[in-house]
């Protein structure tokens, strides 16, 4: 068991050095484009359902047992109470802070689609976003915490300050940003828990979560 709790420590830790370090890896040696970004997310993808297929094969027949038309119904309900909690608490510090409409953060990708190339952006925000950072942020913290209450925080706080971490850390805007982000972790992750680890339930929320104010932009009634 102890062999086993340091494999997975490392494993986890290694995951975590590599999604911080490939993108600019890629960059550094072919250069920055669409392209390059698109092949560097896709290969870490990849890389992530390899190291995880188990849990992904035994949440899929958990599911399957469960009947998944229920649970994919259920996913679409709490995406929407995420996303309308979510636009609240962003409206309110809208309203507080106006200096955050030109802020940076995770979800850019979806505000700048008209900028970039939209089947990039859908397949970061829907497909990297639900299944890499997915099974980064909960599979691979959930292999070394068991502790549910300790795995919620920690797994949370981890989510929230990576979606920060790139901006001025020492602006109080900048640590109010992370609240969102903090929030919708532990409700994500409280939905994991609860269901077993369920780790392809809480893909399915995060991918209606993103793709709802994606689709809206993409049908042009958020210009």
């Amino acid at each position: 068991m102890q062999n086993v709790n340091k494999i997975n420590i490392i494993k986890t830790l290694l995951v975590f050095a590599i999604y911080f370090l490939y993108v600019n890896c890629f960059v550094t040696i072919f250069g920055n484009s669409v392209s390059i970004n698109f092949i560097a997310d896709l290969l870490f993808l990849i890389l992530m359902i390899v190291l995880y297929k188990n849990a992904i094969k035994n949440s899929l027949d958990a599911l399957k047992k469960k009947k998944v038309i229920k649970e994919l119904f259920g996913s679409i309900g709490y995406a929407l109470v995420l996303l309308v909690c979510y636009m609240v608490i962003g409206m309110v510090l809208m309203e507080l802070f106006p200096e955050m409409e030109n802020f940076d953060g995770n979800t850019v990708a979806i505000y700048s689609i008209y900028s970039l190339d939209t089947i990039y952006t859908i397949f970061k925000t829907l497909v990297f976003a639900s299944i890499a950072e997915e099974l980064l942020f909960k599979e691979s913290i959930r292999t070394i915490i068991k502790p549910n209450a300790i795995y919620i925080l920690v797994s949370s706080v981890i989510y929230a300050f990576v979606n920060i971490m790139y901006n001025n850390l020492s602006l109080p805007i900048t640590w109010l940003n992370m609240i969102p982000y903090l929030l919708f972790a532990v409700l994500l992750n409280v939905i994991y828990v609860k269901n077993d680890n369920n780790i392809c339930l809480a893909m399915m929320v995060k991918f209606f979560y993103n793709l709802i104010p994606l689709a809206v932009l993409l049908s042009g009634l958020g210009a």
